[in-house]
């Protein structure tokens, strides 16, 4: 019977043998058994393989009678027992796992066990199988295809235009004349003309890659008629090319190819040592293993090898801080593309959260749909570095998509990476782990897992399931709770899921909700974020529950089968054993000091010891040190504006941490008037610092607001901001926010003018708005971004503006506009938002005394009219008397509004504050984005953008579009 693999950073291989056996009277039954197996291959140059099986018997396992009694594994290529139970052996499970770990290889399993037939008799059975342990696959050559169902499948998740097929070639290599095998099979689809392509021959340039090029490979195909199979191109011995369908295969079967030293090579199917084909010519070069796959979502999976690793270069590597860095564990990917060529230096390097679009697409919205005078292509697409390896730190846990492009555009590189550290666990049975992948190896395994979420994170628990069949449940317990009590599987859940029969249920607080069917391979989340937990699967939020004020949680699994895999990634979640709380209080929108309270807290029932930190501003580096020891739960009456870092070190639980930063900021919280579109959160805007779309917001229909703080023209200061975004969007869908001037409220054309705002599109990437050039606005994509924590804009005196997180510079930009800064806040992101504005400057109270001032031309700043108002002030420049005129125009520049319409306005010299009534019949304009045109006796125009908020009147009549000369 053939194996199957399913996992992630792991392999897992389903095999099932039969054996015979017996000595028995004629008239009893013969008892024959079957043993399936699970690998977890090789991850690293070091073998830390792992194999289990489980033995199953033709007339079922007999508990307490049925015994194992040897398991041998034999190297079939030396004919050396790599491992034996040796004698005096004896396990009365049906399952089992060899403690050892293995090199890459062919082996043969053999187990031997004692049961009873029908008649009662004592018989001895036999069963063997035969198992290739493998090295997991690291890719180092990828174009529109990523990782599939787990690290060891490969799919097309683009499909860039004029490029046919999609391509990844591996790190692993085999050197010329070497023995060698890779094996892997195509997963089960119903799309037509679906075909995937292996190629078994060096290969140098698979961009080029047609099916007719001269190149031995097998083609996994579905063509247009539904028909699926095995073809094989292959050289004969003259030098020409054939091709031919290979009988006997599945297009779902695990096909393997496999070479001698003298280049031999033939392909075998499943856990078969029988030749399905022989090639007729030799394969002797060195070797990569090369897939390609012409439909979105094609895909093969079980990819495991013998092929090693080289010494350096790795294409991906991960590693975790040993110090903690904002309060939560941080760890740095590293991509290095050395080994690629025919790309132009300098290049852009991105790690992001989701799928990222081609920089050529991004260039495009961003030209077509935001900034209309344009984007300098010559400083968007050439990048900042030319070297061939670039690390991307303090990145919380998550799964990761590297990204490099050249200095043209042209993507040279995407993988997927997982990142987190190692796991320590709480409980542990019968659970075999590679990375984030989970395996159980008896029909009762359960973990618990020290990864904490508490009311401090934002953050996530993503799962993929691999099995649907068999009882599961995954999710939260209390931090001092156990999974392994009660008779179901989900008794001890705060918040999870529990799978059963192809039904996947929320659960809370051990109690079964609505079921919906469940797929494998499928996203499901525990988000936790802003005092919700949302069940998601797929993307789709199932239901949402509030959570406590506080709370500790930690993450476990249980699983009532064997050989069941489940992937566990936590998304910035924390992996210490406490929690630092701070809070910021009194910070009204105009404050100047407040009050932070700071406390410690050991998780897990850990107790708290030797705390010694220093509070920093970061902007001038004053230290504020106080003993910890004696002073939890601090108090700062009143400390100053500003963002600061508390760091430092503690013991908790005996355990000593180091490098401990966490990054507070005391400011105003922003208020918001107007807004439209935004829904209320913990109050009614504009009375909170936070801003969220409405769940029917579309890109016609967009939520808006304008913050009453201002920070004024040439000074220093700052805002900060936490997004709120969960899931992939399209790019025809973005959030944005601005910290000037901004035109959100509806004058996109706003953005051509230099002001500091960051957009959140198109499968969640950050650019960020820097000057305008000769050649249109200069744009930044950041290269990489934590959307768990706030974004900081910071401005310097000089007009200097820094984007960051915390401390960290993610863009730094000169030359800025110094202009007053009036944030505001565009999306046509349903339920996405800003949450805790907070800034340096504080709101103004605008009322019917406040003035604007008129401009000589229209730009990006406007002024919020209150009450049905326009107000602002004439500077009258000479000394004669004279008559002002107005016109009044909407944002389509439609006029509205004549001096028809309001009486001439009579100014002398100096300063004349003017104001004009819109509230009434004749004069009444409307909730919206409008501009004043002023026009003296010398037929000079002045203008005014404004936003009219008042609603208690009816616009009477129609102005025909057109503009109106002076007399």
């Amino acid at each position: 019977m053939k194996n199957s693999l399913i996992h992630r950073s792991i392999q897992f291989f389903f095999g099932i043998v039969v054996l015979f056996f017996v000595s028995a009277p004629l008239n009893a039954q013969t008892v024959t058994g079957t043993v399936s197996t699970r690998i977890l291959h090789n991850a690293t140059t070091t073998a830390n393989s792992k194999l289990t099986y489980l033995v199953v018997l033709s007339n079922g396992w007999k508990p307490g009678i049925s015994v194992i009694t040897s398991v041998v594994l034999k190297d079939l290529t030396t004919g050396i027992n790599s491992y034996s139970t040796g004698t005096g052996y004896s396990s009365y499970d049906d399952y089992g796992t060899l403690p050892s770990s293995f090199a890459p290889g062919s082996y043969e399993l053999k187990i031997i066990l004692t049961t009873t037939n029908s008649s009662g008799k004592s018989v001895s059975v036999t069963a063997i199988e035969n198992v290739w342990i493998g090295n997991k696959v690291y890719w180092e050559n990828c174009f529109d295809m990523e990782s599939g169902v787990s690290q060891y499948s490969v799919k097309r998740s683009k499909a860039t235009a004029g490029q046919t097929y999609s391509y990844v070639q591996s790190f692993n290599s085999l050197a010329a004349s070497t023995l060698g095998w890779v094996e892997m099979s195509k997963l089960n689809s119903n799309m037509n003309d679906s075909r995937v392509y292996w190629i078994l021959e060096p290969m140098s340039n698979p961009r080029s890659f047609t099916p007719t090029d001269n190149l031995t490979h097998v083609e996994f195909y579905r063509n247009g008629s539904g028909v699926s199979g095995i073809k094989v191109r292959y050289k004969l011995t003259g030098g020409t090319y054939r091709d031919s369908i290979i009988p006997g295969i599945a297009a779902t079967d695990k096909v393997r190819f496999q070479r001698n030293a003298n280049g031999t090579a033939i392909l075998q199917i499943n856990n078969s040592l029988t030749t399905k084909f022989s090639f007729p010519s030799t394969i002797t070069g060195a070797l990569k293993i090369t897939v390609l796959g012409k439909q979105l979502n094609d895909q093969v999976d079980q990819i495991a090898t013998s092929y090693g690793y080289p010494s350096s270069n790795y294409p991906i590597s991960t590693r975790f801080h040993a110090n903690n860095t904002e309060n939560t564990n941080m760890g740095t990917i590293t991509t290095i593309i050395t080994p690629l060529s025919g790309f132009t230096s300098p290049y852009n390097y991105f790690v992001t959260a989701s799928p990222m679009d081609d920089m050529k697409s991004i260039y495009k919205y961003l030209k077509d749909s935001i900034y209309t005078g344009g984007v300098d292509s010559t400083t968007f697409f050439r990048g900042s570095t030319s070297s061939t390896t670039l690390a991307s730190p303090l990145l919380p846990s998550g799964s990761y998509y590297a990204n490099v492009f050249d200095s043209k555009g042209v993507r040279m590189f995407t993988n997927k990476q997982e990142l987190m550290p190692a796991y320590v666990y709480g409980e542990r049975n019968l659970f075999e782990n590679s990375y984030n992948e989970f395996l159980s190896t008896s029909p009762n395994s359960y973990i618990t897992l020290n990864t904490y979420v508490t009311e401090e994170d934002r953050g996530s628990l993503v799962y993929h399931l691999t099995d649907i069949s068999s009882d599961q449940s995954f999710g939260v317990l209390g931090e001092n709770s156990t999974i392994s009590g009660g008779g179901k599987t989900y008794s001890n859940i705060v918040y999870g899921f529990s799978v059963s029969g192809s039904q996947l249920t929320p659960v809370v607080n051990g109690v079964l909700g609505t079921p919906v069917t469940v797929s494998v391979n499928v996203p499901i989340e525990l988000v936790f974020a802003d005092g919700i937990v949302s069940f998601r699967y797929n993307g789709t939020e199932l239901k949402t529950e509030a959570l406590p004020s506080t709370f500790t949680y930690k993450s476990g699994a249980y699983i009532k089968s064997w050989g069941v895999l489940v992937s566990i990634n936590p998304v910035n979640l924390r992996f210490r054993p406490y929690k630092i709380t701070t809070k910021v209080e009194n910070n009204t929108c105009s404050t100047t000091t407040a009050k932070l309270t700071i406390n410690y807290t050991g998780l897990h029932g850990a107790s708290v010891t030797s705390p010694s930190f220093a509070l920093k501003d970061i902007t001038t580096a004053t230290v504020t040190t106080y003993d910890a020891s004696v002073a939890n739960g601090e108090v700062y009456a009143t400390l100053p504006v500003g963002v600061y870092s508390l760091e430092g070190s503690m013991t908790v639980g005996g355990v000593s941490y180091t490098g401990i930063k966490t990054i507070i900021y005391v400011g105003s919280k922003l208020n918001w008037d107007p807004y439209v579109n935004i829904q209320s959160w913990t109050g009614s805007p504009p009375n909170t610092n936070t801003v969220i779309a409405t769940s029917s917001v579309t890109v016609a229909s967009a939520a808006k607001a304008i913050s009453t703080n201002i920070l004024a023209p040439n000074t220093a200061g700052w805002v900060a901001f936490q997004p709120r975004l969960f899931g992939n969007f399209p790019s025809s869908r973005r959030m944005s926010f601005s910290a000037s001037e901004g035109p959100l409220m509806g004058y996109p054309q706003g953005y051509n003018s230099s002001m500091p705002v960051c957009h959140y599109y198109g499968g969640i990437v950050v650019t960020c708005k820097t000057v305008v050039s000769s050649g249109g606005s200069q744009v930044a994509i950041v290269p990489s971004y934590n959307f768990f924590k706030p974004m900081l804009i910071v401005r310097t005196s000089g007009g200097v503006v820094n984007f960051r997180q915390g401390d960290i510079t993610l863009v730094s930009v000169t030359n800025f506009h110094p202009g007053r800064w009036k944030p505001d806040f565009y999306s046509n992101i349903p339920s996405a938002g800003t949450m805790d504005v907070i800034g340096s400057f504080q709101c103004v109270d605008y009322s019917a005394t406040n003035y604007a001032k008129l401009k000589y031309d229209l730009d990006g700043y406007y002024q919020v009219m209150k009450n049905g108002k326009i107000n602002f002030v004439f500077n009258q420049e000479y000394d004669a008397q004279s008559q002002l005129k107005f016109n009044i125009y909407n944002d389509n520049d439609v006029l509205i509004k004549t001096h028809n319409d309001y009486p001439n306005v009579a100014v002398t010299n100096g300063e004349n504050y003017i104001s004009l009534d819109v509230t009434g019949t004749s004069t009444c304009i409307g909730v919206g984005m409008f501009y004043l045109e002023v026009i003296n006796d010398k037929k000079e125009k002045f203008y005014l953008r404004f936003y009219n908020d008042y609603t208690g009147c009816v616009i009477q009549g129609i102005i025909p579009p057109g503009g109106i000369t002076p007399p």
